[in-house]
């Protein structure tokens, strides 16, 4: 196949014949094709070359043979000619093969699976062994002959071992234990065994250095997700935790946690609907530091959800049943996250109580109360601020009160100040609405007038 200045056309895909005829199956032509393609398929004449190829094999820094690792082959413009799938992968001798792969190109050889999971680490296929670093890699150009006897040389991971105890020093089972990625290629992670201990081969990616944090997995913990901050420390944060080296084949022990109970959030909801599944879910779309944790509902309504971190929290009961899932966001019906009610735990760990729902009731609510700027005084121009809301996007309507009775035709958000409103109480009541919700109504305190 050719394109339209007569030169050859690469179309990746498999070329299949039957009684002297050929078929090819593709959808990933290079550039516009000259032909539409539809989706039955399309006869034409094609001429078929036969492409270059790419193997070798696959090793430790010891030239043992590594079996069971998926390699793949990226030309420049970021195209991927050839991969092993999910039930591929090197075999005894460590050996790949790719035949389809054509001559003329640069490409680039990656790790991408098979590999961690045997101690050593995935990556680009560099000058001397696998790295984690990109700008590190090898780019293999493809003579008409082909390439093969490439040697990709897999370095171990480091090994990190220690231990997750509860704040009575109790064993912690079924944690995570992670090495959390300060650049690329950064990995690694295992959960706690029934004694607390954990053990896993890790990389450091492309800066040598890993953080390492442990219960910052989501759902059930009594306890918050940490970092590890040096020997017998954790931090909260990640801006506080301690980064640590990783040498390659090396190992790191005794990285151990201590973790702690701190904050809670916890309420009560009404209307729950006897179906399904129901449960309050706890987490920050802004800090992620912050661990998403839920847990379910009591039959009576109630809820605790600790392991709450110091931060600022939404909040939702999620109930999951009959084919649909639906979220009700405190406070008040909020219809989405953004505009829920923040939820503070604060720095002394405290529990947060309630947290109260009420399921199919959305209501308009003021958080603070209207109020009246400028000089209450006869002659004067007043103005109300209607204060602030939940949820958001409301429209609002004025009524201006004297002594509490509504003033004629005081509907608009300022209002002048007339002698008949002399010594008496102002006041400015606003109305918020939104379409769904139930309306809200607040009234700003009392301004005395005088001449």
């Amino acid at each position: 196949m050719a394109n339209a200045d007569g030169t050859p056309r690469y179309i990746p895909g498999d070329v299949w014949e039957r009684d002297g005829e050929y078929s090819v199956d593709t959808n990933d032509a290079a550039g516009p094709p000259p032909h539409e393609l539809p989706e039955s398929g399309l006869w034409m004449d094609v001429r078929i070359e036969r492409a270059a190829g790419i193997s070798g094999n696959v090793l430790d820094q010891q030239g043992a043979p590594v079996s069971g690792v998926k390699v793949k082959v990226v030309a420049e413009d970021g195209r991927v000619v050839a991969q092993h799938g999910l039930a591929d992968g090197t075999g005894p001798d460590g050996e790949f093969s790719f035949p389809y792969v054509p001559a003329g190109d640069s490409y680039t050889l990656e790790i991408i699976g098979g590999a961690t999971s045997q101690g050593y680490a995935f990556g680009y296929a560099g000058e001397d062994e696998v790295t984690q670093d990109r700008a590190e890699a090898k780019r293999f150009t493809v003579p008409a002959s082909g390439l093969s006897g490439l040697q990709l040389i897999l370095p171990r991971l480091t090994t990190i071992t220690g231990t997750v105890v509860a704040p009575d020093g109790s064993p912690v089972a079924r944690a995570e234990v992670a090495a959390d990625p300060i650049g690329y290629g950064a990995h690694g992670s295992a959960m706690t065994a029934e004694d607390g201990t954990f053990s896993f081969a890790a990389a450091g990616g492309d800066t040598g250095e890993v953080y390492v944090s442990a219960n910052r997995q989501q759902g059930y913990s009594p306890y918050t997700g940490v970092y590890y901050a040096g020997a017998g420390s954790t931090a909260n944060t990640l801006a506080d935790a301690t980064p640590l080296a990783v040498d390659p084949g090396g190992s790191l022990s005794s990285v151990d946690f201590g973790l702690s109970e701190c904050g809670a959030v916890e309420g009560t909801v009404a209307n729950l609907p006897a179906y399904g599944f129901r449960e309050v879910r706890v987490f920050s779309d802004e800090d992620p530091d912050l661990v998403t944790r839920h847990v379910q509902i009591t039959e009576d309504g109630a809820f605790h959800v600790p392991g709450l971190a110091p931060g600022t929290y939404d909040v939702a009961v999620v109930v999951t049943g009959e084919g649909a899932s639906s979220e009700y966001w405190f406070r008040y019906g909020a219809p989405n996250a953004e505009e829920a009610a923040d939820v503070v735990v604060p720095e002394s760990c405290d529990t947060v109580p309630g947290i109260d729902f009420t399921l199919g009731e959305h209501e308009v609510h003021a958080l603070t109360s209207p109020a009246i700027s400028g000089s209450a005084k006869v002659g004067e121009m007043v103005e109300a601020n209607p204060g602030t809301w939940t949820p958001a996007h409301l429209t609002y309507t004025y009524r201006w009160l004297r002594d509490g009775i509504a003033i004629e035709g005081a509907a608009s958000p300022r209002y002048q100040i007339t002698m008949g409103d002399l010594d008496s109480k102002l006041s400015v009541e606003v109305t918020a609405r939104r379409d769904g919700f139930t309306d809200g109504v607040a009234t700003s305190p009392d301004r005395m007038v005088q001449r």
